[in-house]
């Protein structure tokens, strides 16, 4: 998963193409894609992401999901206590209501599905959210890097352990990549990287 951002230097010196410049107009098209993606809750066009599932859902302690974000509110799941029946011993998932004599919490259940989850998890963090904006413990957005700088083009990509976890998001919601939104957004950020190298290498004097 990546985007590559591309400039024309066909009118500019040649001496704007470069990897220091390539890097600070990466950094551009980063920051763009986190903010539609994660601030504003769109997708690679530029609409809102689809909304979050309704269907029953139990997230248990130790998957991906509860690794991303700690499962708060819903119905607790517990392990029932090992007992001996018949010589064999035996363990069964219980809903918290339905039998007394329980051990290890194991998980939640949210019969609202995903969008429950989510909502009563994320409660009381200090962050605004608009309803689906792809962030459980912001570990997704912050996993996005500026790599591979050449003299014309970079790459801004998924990098670690949320590589997977992205590529499984980006194909229920495509986000991943430059929408044309991002880049009417980042053309005048672009322009202003590239002005503000020429000053810096003529002294502020541009013809």
């Amino acid at each position: 998963m990546a985007i590559k951002a591309t400039v024309n230097v066909g009118r500019w010196p040649s001496s704007i193409s470069n990897a220091t410049v390539m890097r600070a107009i990466g950094e551009v098209c980063k920051a763009q894609v986190v903010q539609r993606t994660f601030r504003e809750g769109r997708g690679l066009d530029d609409n809102p992401h689809k909304r979050y599932s309704t269907k029953p859902l139990s997230v248990y302690l130790g998957s991906e999901t509860a690794r991303r974000l700690k499962p708060k509110g819903g119905v607790p799941l517990y392990r029932k206590r090992r007992y001996k029946a018949r010589g064999k011993s035996q363990s069964t998932y219980l809903l918290s209501w339905k039998h007394y004599d329980l051990g290890a919490l194991i998980g939640r259940r949210y019969e609202g599905g995903y969008k429950q989850f989510k909502t009563e998890s994320r409660k009381g963090l200090n962050e605004r959210s608009v309803e689906v904006d792809l962030v459980l413990s912001g570990q997704l957005s912050r996993s996005l890097r500026v790599v591979r700088v050449q003299r014309t083009s970079a790459v801004v990509q998924v990098q670690g352990g949320s590589l997977k976890y992205a590529a499984g998001v980006n194909a229920r919601r495509p986000w991943m990549g430059m929408s044309t939104g991002d880049i009417n957004e980042a053309r005048f950020a672009v322009a202003a990287v590239m002005l503000a190298y020429l000053e810096d290498q003529t002294g502020g004097r541009i013809a």
